[in-house]
This record gives structure tokens, C-alpha cells and sequence, in this order.
């Protein structure tokens, strides 16, 4: 498995290369796009809601087009119309519950509540990716950002293998420890400095802290959070799609939470 992984990572890196350097915004845009769509499907699977397959499937008809809507209006520089969008997405499936009220389908609140939260998290999370996309050098400052969850992964994996005696969270990832937590962020800060001397030497020392402890921690606590869906919904994977890593949300849970505080801390204290 851990080989596997290696070589699903292996593959992939000259593609997301070639997607960040190679390649215009708008092809960073359609890959978030696929990327969304793909996890969006592997979070539909986790929980199967009490409600017909008809109103199913409006509700993840529904979030798919607010979903694709909110990148796309990322992509075009509308924020206001971002929010809008997410808000849009709520009332929309209000109406739909409201119309089928009568029906008195059990678990459709609780479904309302998981669509909803879907679309915040994935594409509310996705939506700062495109807006980093959009900075000056913004094919360089997302790969900071996964330089930084990625090497952070890798410092979790291989400092908890050889120094991991305490579990970090017990009920939720039994493998994951408190040093390979420390191991982890230890990484995170030394690919944030490796970026700052390669690729932005104007950089403040305090900015690449911040962002090696902030983004590495929470992309941390992204990890940990989608496990707990996992563990909620009993699987041990969201999908099968990347031999070694299961799905594509197991591959971007920690951008998920890293992207948006990333983006925040680059608006605040260097844009």
C-alpha cells in the first residue's frame, strides 16, 4: 500500500507541475473543476439519507451547479456572487423540502444539512484555491501551499513510524500520534522556508513561519476531520480512484482546511 502511493504520487506530481506552470488559469480552473466533481461524488457516497432516489437526486443536481458556480464565479473575480451562491444553494433546498413536506420523507432535514455542508466544504475551500491561482506568480503560490500540506503529511507518516508513542486522537485515527503530529509541522515549516529561499526570497521570515505552522496545522486538522466522516460513515476510504491514497478527497482533505487559511493570511499581511 505504502508503495502504491509513492507511485500514484510519483505520477501525478509532473501533471500538477505542468497544471501550475504550463499551463494557464483557465486549465487550473477546469482541473479544480474535475477535482471537485470527483470529491463532491466521493462525499455524496459517504451517507446514505432515508429519501427517494428522485429528491436525491435533486439535491446533488442542485449542489453540483452551485458548486461548479462558485469556482467559476472564483474564477471571474465575483466574491459577492460566491456568497451569494452558497446562500442560493440553502434556500434551494429549502424550497425543495418545503414542497415535499407533506410527504413527511424521514431524513430529509439532516440531507438538507449534509448537501449544504458539502458544497462549504469542498467547493467553499476550492474557491480560495482559484483566488490564489489568481495572484501575481499564483502558479508558485499554490505550490507553497501544497508544498507545505504535502511535506507535512510526509513529516506526520514517517515521525510517528519512528517516534510515535502517544495517540493524537484515539476514536478518530488510531495510527496518528501527537510526535508524528510534531513531525509533521516540523516538515511543514521547512518546506515553507525551502520555498521562501527557491522560489520567494523577498519573502518575510514571518510570513513563512505563520504560514508553515497555520497551514501545516490545519491541514492537519483537515485530515483528522475527514476522518471522522470516514469512521461515521464505516468506510475506510472515500473512493478507489488513486491506487495507495483510496479517493480524491482522501488527497486534498488537508488542502481543504490549509487553502483558506493560506489565502487569508496572504490578503492580510502581504496583498
Amino acid at each position: 500500500m505504502h508503495l502504491k502511493r509513492w507511485i500514484t504520487s510519483l505520477i501525478l506530481l509532473p501533471l500538477l507541475l505542468f497544471v501550475l506552470f504550463g499551463c494557464n488559469s483557465l486549465v487550473f480552473l477546469g482541473s479544480l473543476v474535475a477535482i471537485l466533481l470527483f470529491s463532491l461524488y466521493e462525499f455524496f457516497k459517504l451517507f446514505l439519507h432515508p429519501i427517494s432516489d428522485k429528491l436525491k437526486m435533486v439535491f446533488i443536481s442542485g449542489t453540483y451547479f452551485f458548486a461548479v458556480g462558485m469556482l467559476v464565479l472564483a474564477y471571474l473575480q465575483m466574491p459577492n456572487m460566491v456568497f451569494f451562491l452558497l446562500i442560493a444553494n440553502f434556500l434551494f433546498l429549502s424550497i425543495v423540502w418545503i414542497l415535499n413536506y407533506e410527504k413527511n420523507q424521514e431524513g430529509i432535514f439532516q440531507a438538507i444539512l449534509f448537501y449544504e455542508m458539502g458544497l462549504l466544504y469542498l467547493a467553499g475551500s476550492l474557491v480560495t484555491l482559484v483566488w490564489i491561482r489568481s495572484w501575481t506568480l499564483g502558479g508558485t503560490w499554490v505550490f507553497m501551499l501544497l508544498a507545505i500540506v504535502f511535506s507535512g503529511d510526509v513529516g506526520g507518516y514517517y515521525g510517528g513510524k519512528a517516534f510515535g508513542k502517544h495517540k493524537l486522537c484515539l476514536s478518530i485515527s488510531p495510527n496518528k500520534t501527537i510526535e508524528g503530529a510534531i513531525g509533521g509541522l516540523l516538515m511543514s515549516i521547512l518546506a515553507a522556508s525551502a520555498c521562501k529561499i527557491w522560489l520567494f526570497p523577498m519573502l518575510p521570515w514571518f510570513f513563512v513561519i505563520l504560514a508553515g505552522v497555520l497551514c501545516g496545522a490545519s491541514g492537519q486538522l483537515g485530515d483528522l476531520f475527514e476522518s471522522a466522516l470516514k469512521r461515521h460513515a464505516g468506510v475506510k476510504d472515500s473512493g478507489t480512484l488513486l491506487p495507495g491514497h483510496g479517493g480524491v478527497l482522501d488527497r486534498i482533505d488537508a488542502v481543504l482546511f490549509a487553502s483558506p487559511v493560506f489565502y487569508f493570511l496572504g490578503k492580510f499581511l502581504l496583498f
